[in-house]
């Protein structure tokens, strides 16, 4: 009778072992599912909810190095690189470039594009016209060039900051001035 109340009681003894065993694995199941939702990539054959089912994980590609316009800023200009926001400096951002179209609307785009994200990123006034210029390509930095250098002769092309900038550039691009609310 002994040996059977032992083995009961080791038998009961190996159910709770067992039963606590269960409850370790479903956490253990429950935190890989949690790690996976939580946006790490799936391992090899498997699948994230939405993908395609053939498709496999893709890594995304690097920003296309061509569309960076290196450039000189200006002659008479510095440009500060200390900066307190998100941005690095002028040489580390491409934004939306302006060519010197002939069309009024591309010009007036690339204006509320740049003004959109000074104010997005608080870029200080002292600074913005040096992230405009490097913006600038083909006719429009070759105007740009031509202007800089002539600092000063002609009153109307004087530039010492972005408002400036935006008026000269207004004449020179946009055939009707437009109205402050186009702008």
């Amino acid at each position: 009778m002994e040996e059977l109340a032992q083995s009961q009681a080791l038998l009961a003894s190996q159910k709770q072992l067992l039963a606590a065993m269960k409850g370790v694995q479903d956490q253990i199941s429950q935190l890989e599912k949690r790690n996976k939702a939580q946006g790490q990539r799936p391992q090899q054959g498997e699948r994230r909810f939405g993908d395609a089912l053939d498709a496999g994980y893709v890594d995304p590609k690097p920003p296309d190095p061509s569309w960076i316009t290196k450039h000189q800023t200006s002659y008479n200009h510095e440009y500060s690189n200390n900066s307190y926001h998100d941005y690095n400096s002028a040489d580390d951002v491409n934004i939306y470039s302006f060519s010197g179209s002939s069309w009024s609307s591309e010009y007036l785009t690339w204006e509320r594009t740049m003004d959109d994200w000074f104010t997005y990123y608080g870029v200080p006034k002292k600074e913005r016209l040096a992230h405009a210029i490097k913006q600038l390509s083909g006719k429009a930095y070759s105007w740009w060039k031509r202007v800089d250098k002539t600092h000063g002769k002609s009153t109307e092309e004087v530039v010492t900051n972005w408002e400036d900038l935006k008026d000269v550039m207004v004449r020179k691009y946009v055939s009707s001035r437009p109205s402050p609310e186009v702008r």
